[in-house]
Order: C-alpha cells, then sequence, then structure tokens
C-alpha cells in the first residue's frame, strides 16, 4: 500500500513537471496593445442618406434668375419661384433643353454669396455649389452629371471647417463642426466601401464639445474636464497632447 501511495505522488509529480507551463513571455506587445486602446478612440461610420434629389423642373414656375454659371453642358442657376417666399432662393440645372431643380440654396438677400463652380470630392468630377440663407445657415452640394442626368452626390447644411486628406490615405475627409464657444459638435465624412459614411465624433468620443483647428481636434467630456488633442488616423483619433 505504502509503495502504491508513492507510485502514484511520483507519477502526479511527473505529470505536472511535463504540462507545459502558462508564461506571458514578453509583455511589450499586450502592454502595447493596452496603451494603444486607451490612447485611441475607435470610429464607427454610418452611411450617409441623400433625401434631396434632383427633379425636372416647369418653366412656369420661376420667377426671375438670380444668377446662372455656364459649367461645359450643363447650365447651373438660382431662382425664385412664384407664388414662393420672395427671398427663397432654389437651385436650378438646365443640361440641353432639360430644366431640372435640387433645393434650397440660400436667400436673396446673400446672393452674392451663392458659390457654383466645378470641383471634385472623393476622386469624382462635381459641380459644388454653396450658399447662405443666414449667419448660421449653411447649403452646400456636389452634383454630378452622368450621361446626361444630374443627381446629388452630398447635401451638407453644416458649416464646413476643412477638406482635407488628414490620414493619408488619398481620400480626402470633410470636417464639419458647428456650435456655441465651449460647445461644439464635429462630424467627419469620407468614401469608405464605394459610398458617403460619416462620423459624430461627440458621439463616439463621448465628449461634451469636440472642435477641429487643422489638423487636430479637441476634445472635452465636461465643462471642467481636461482638454485632449487627437490626431485623425486610420484608427481613429489618436490622442496628441492633454492640458
Amino acid at each position: 500500500m505504502k509503495h502504491m501511495v508513492l507510485l502514484l505522488l511520483g507519477m502526479s509529480l511527473l505529470s505536472a513537471g511535463c504540462s507545459p507551463v502558462q508564461t506571458h513571455g514578453d509583455d511589450t506587445p499586450v502592454a502595447s496593445t493596452n496603451a494603444e486602446q486607451e490612447t485611441t478612440i475607435p470610429l464607427s461610420f454610418e452611411e450617409v442618406k441623400v433625401e434631396q434629389q434632383v427633379t425636372l423642373l416647369d418653366r412656369g414656375i420661376i420667377k426671375q434668375v438670380v444668377k446662372q454659371e455656364h459649367l461645359d453642358t450643363a447650365k447651373l442657376f438660382a431662382f425664385l419661384k412664384a407664388n414662393e417666399d420672395p427671398n427663397r432662393l432654389f437651385g436650378g440645372i438646365q443640361i440641353g433643353d432639360v430644366l431640372y431643380e435640387f433645393g434650397d440654396v440660400g436667400a436673396l438677400p446673400y446672393v452674392d454669396k451663392l458659390e457654383i463652380q466645378k470641383s471634385s470630392l472623393f476622386q469624382k468630377s462635381v459641380i459644388e455649389v454653396k450658399g447662405l440663407c443666414g449667419a448660421n445657415c449653411p447649403f452646400r452640394y456636389y452634383i454630378t452629371i452622368e450621361e446626361a442626368k444630374p443627381s446629388i452626390l452630398l447635401f451638407l447644411n453644416e458649416p464646413v471647417a476643412d477638406i482635407a486628406d488628414l490620414d493619408q490615405d488619398g481620400v480626402e475627409e470633410i470636417v464639419t463642426s458647428y456650435g456655441s464657444p465651449g460647445v461644439f459638435e464635429t462630424r467627419i465624412y469620407t468614401w469608405r466601401d464605394n459610398r458617403i459614411v460619416s462620423a459624430n465624433l461627440n458621439k463616439l468620443a463621448k465628449a461634451r464639445s469636440v472642435w477641429y483647428t487643422r489638423p487636430l481636434f479637441q476634445v472635452q467630456s465636461g465643462i471642467d474636464s481636461a482638454i485632449k488633442t487627437y490626431r485623425y488616423t486610420s484608427k481613429g483619433l489618436s490622442l496628441v497632447t492633454e492640458r
């Protein structure tokens, strides 16, 4: 019996000695990953749905054309409608003999601020239309024309702070930022997976205020919270400084 106990004990010790020992080895990768998670805010993007549509325009409702630009095969114009607010400007497009309209582009008192020009966005040729209906009431359209038919690629009614390739991936980002001193809401629009997407930085950073000073983002979670400075990268917002 005694020999049996010793035999079992020996087998147990031998088994323990042969079992693989779990070690963490070099902790650097784990520490690096944790540090990266603590200093990077991952961003999730949602597809942008363009609600504004280009529709056929009845020439009879045009009261007055107040501005127009000829761009290649299209004529873009701003006009007033009969039986509408006399200061409300609408956008129109003429291609050949066909007229289209695409929505509000500003107000008559701000007609001198209305800009219509050729541009590019997300590596596409577009017509950019920018107008105002007030100090904090912008309109911005990016319109494409394919096979003689116009469509709205993107519409924004938020102040645009910047258009730049922030993460150096060859595709530009649009940064919109608006609000009052100390409380700003900021979004990023970009092109991914063959569609336009956007991210609300306030929501994702759980911040009271996010404001943009090219090329950095200032994030403050509360009134008395520290202000953290981030840079936009392919992985999200990466912490630069904290004060």
